[in-house]
């Protein structure tokens, strides 16, 4: 932007004041900050003022109202509620402008709960919003609508991505007509799309961490909300995978030959949901699930699960521990890597920069370098501590499977689906050797920890050093992990087998 020179151009952004933005910013010098509570009131209170009133007029204006409504005092005290708070004004303007509702019984709910007992900014934001919801029900009316709150908007604010009306009746087993009803209260703080194919979102993180946090009849309870959620993924998943459920041909069919509405009609919505994050809320509820409850999904469908996650772009192709055991790397079909603390089991960093899938990941020796193998052709080398990219490694004409440093750390290998293994100075990235001889992709690359030389597993082929070692039968193929140790070789299959294999000098 800095080099565009014919058009003036600002962006104006706003966000929540967190640590990783931040950061991000402060690298940037061409930006200039403004903290809301920081400036002065006057001006935060001018600025409420003018938002109101520009607001309520178009209300008075598309509801017929009469000329002098709200009234300058109204507006006075509504200005005086809302410092410093725009999130309040706006919430409040939705509010008092819902098209189901009288605008004047609105304003009067919400200047009367000026004088109840709002113990902070964000009670005095959504409480009037939330009264609403009961008011002149019975006590018997009012549990009811209590519970259906928890059930979905409860689950609708904890959703690690948004739903549609539609795909929440299939998560939670509620009928769309029930969630529309109760979402019709809800528009002065969600975004409810006309559409019921299209994403409610809720309008303002802050309603979210208020209702988590609050304390009485409309707390949400993370935790239990979790273990709820994650049954419900559970169940959907448990009765709706199933072997092939995109009904394809053949066996060997590519991803990318799929025509994506095949898979989006197979795996709906709320199945790709389930099958994305039903691992995150079931983390989130710290174990308030019962086992034989995972159990009982895993025995039944636990490879029906991994082909969704092929077919929908979210498996993990491959993970890789440091050397150190501190940081897990992940490569995904989402193109990215994820580097993850052991520890905490918190995400460290998103690498991103892959334009394919990522097939392999391996840490180098020292734990500072982590190479990516890519269907994009490619290998990159990152930075493990800044996370940036250092080198990528360009010469494979097909893609790359595997990848391997030496002891040392100066060399890496890398097998590939043309046939070949290269190897590569990681300090310049230059390409060292090709060595050539295999008649079938490259799989695996294996270090053998007690000298530079290099173990090569092809589909069909043992290697070292350019000379086959051994001839793979096809019941010792497709090889899922392996390990190397001196002059022993153990390979593990998906079907519980390992095999151990045994080298003499």
């Amino acid at each position: 932007m800095q080099e565009i020179k014919s058009v003036c151009l600002r962006v104006f952004l706003t966000s929540r004041p967190e640590l990783p933005i931040r950061l991000g910013f402060e690298q940037d010098k061409n930006h200039q900050d403004l903290v809301l509570h920081a400036l002065p009131a006057p001006v935060i209170e001018h600025d409420i003022r003018v938002f109101l009133e520009y607001k309520l007029s178009k209300i008075q204006q598309e509801r017929s109202l009469p000329p002098d409504w709200p009234g300058n005092d109204n507006v006075e005290r509504l200005v005086q509620m809302a410092v410093p708070s725009f999130i309040f004004a706006a919430t409040l303007c939705r509010f008092v402008g819902d098209r189901d509702w009288l605008p004047e019984k609105r304003l009067a709910a919400v200047l009367q709960d000026e004088t109840a007992t709002a113990t902070s900014d964000m009670d005095r934001t959504y409480i009037p919003v939330l009264n609403q919801l009961l008011a002149s029900k019975n006590k018997r009316d009012s549990r009811q609508l209590l519970q259906e709150f928890q059930n979905i908007i409860g689950v609708i604010i904890l959703l690690a991505t948004p739903l549609s009306v539609v795909a929440l009746a299939q998560l939670t087993s509620i009928s769309t007509d029930d969630i529309s009803n109760r979402l019709n209260r809800f528009y002065a703080v969600l975004n409810v799309p006309e559409d019921l194919e299209a994403p409610v979102r809720i309008l303002h993180l802050s309603f979210r961490d208020f209702l988590v946090s609050t304390e009485g009849k409309f707390h949400v309870d993370e935790k239990q909300t979790h273990r709820k959620i994650a049954s419900h993924c559970l169940r959907v998943m448990e009765t709706r995978l199933e072997h092939n459920i995109c009904g394809l041909a053949s066996y060997g069919t590519q991803h990318k030959d799929i025509d994506p509405q095949v898979i989006n009609q197979h795996l709906t919505a709320e199945l790709q949901y389930s099958c994305r994050y039903w691992v995150y809320h079931l983390k989130q509820s710290q174990g308030r699930i019962s086992e034989s409850e995972i159990l009982s999904f895993l025995r039944k469908r636990f490879l029906h699960w991994l082909e969704a996650l092929a077919l929908i772009g979210s498996s993990v192709n491959s993970v890789a521990f440091s050397p150190d055991g501190r940081t897990l790397a992940s490569g995904s079909l989402d193109h990215t890597i994820k580097l993850w603390d052991t520890t905490t089991g918190t995400e460290r960093q998103t690498l991103k920069g892959h334009s394919g899938w990522v097939n392999l990941v391996a840490f180098s020796p020292d734990r500072y370098t982590l190479a990516s193998g890519s269907l994009d052709n490619t290998i990159k080398l990152w930075d493990t501590t800044t996370g940036t990219e250092r080198q990528t490694l360009k010469g494979h004409s097909s893609s790359v499977n595997s990848v391997a440093f030496s002891p040392d750390g100066y060399t890496l290998a890398s097998g590939s689906l043309d046939h070949t293994i290269k190897l590569w100075d990681t300090t310049t990235g230059t390409e060292r050797q090709t060595l050539k001889g295999h008649s079938d992709s490259v799989e695996t690359v294996l270090n053998k920890t007690t000298s530079h030389q290099q173990v090569t597993l092809s589909n069909t082929w043992i290697s070292s050093g350019g000379e086959t070692l051994l001839w793979l039968p096809a019941e010792y193929r497709s090889v899922l992990s392996y390990a190397v140790k001196d002059t022993t070789i153990a390979l593990g299959y998906m079907d519980g087998r390992v095999c151990i294999i045994g080298f003499h000098s």
